[in-house]
Parts: structure tokens; sequence; C-alpha cells
């Protein structure tokens, strides 16, 4: 999507579409949700990442990601079980309802 957005600063949408193979709507979208897609990618997404989903429980991400960096710098592998089981614990030390799917 960076690449998309990229390369329409110099060219038109049909362009962009056909150097793609993605349609005029879907360059529309991407256009549109230029800022969105840009932030999000500041703050390290994963390029290949097709959907951005944004946590409603901003708190427990944070923390989770913390401890997510933290045991894998001690070289300790991490499943998503785990993950989730460890995002249940922090929601519960908050008091904030959550579901870890």
């Amino acid at each position: 999507k960076l690449n998309v957005i990229e390369f329409a600063s110099t060219h038109n949408q049909r362009d962009v579409a056909d150097r793609f193979g993605i349609s005029v709507g879907a360059v529309n979208n991407i256009l549109k949700k230029k800022q969105e897609i840009q932030m999000a990618c500041e703050e390290n997404c994963n390029p290949q990442m097709k959907r951005v989903r944004l946590s409603s429980h901003c708190e427990v991400n944070d923390r989770i990601w913390q401890w997510f960096i933290t045991t894998r710098s001690k070289n300790i592998s991490i499943s998503g079980p785990i993950l989730q089981a460890k995002g249940i614990d922090f929601a519960e030390q908050l008091g904030i309802p959550f579901k870890a799917w």
C-alpha cells in the first residue's frame, strides 16, 4: 500500500491501478486512507499485513507488547495461546473485560 501511495504521488489513478494490477476503486480506497496507512507503518507495522486492526484495549495491548519484547529478548519462544493467556492476565490486573481471540 505504501508503494501504491508513493507511485500515486506522480501518476494518475489509472496508471497506478495498471502498474499494481488492482482496480481504480482499490487505488482510490488506499489513497483515502493514506494518512492512516502511513501512520500505522511509522509505528512499526508489518508491511505484509493486509488490514490495520486497532485494539480497543490499548493498555492491555501495550503491556502484552512490552512483555513480548522482553520475553523474546531472552530467546524464549512464544505461541499464540501463550499470548492470549498473558493478555487475559493483564486485563484482569487492569480490571478490563477482555476476550483473547
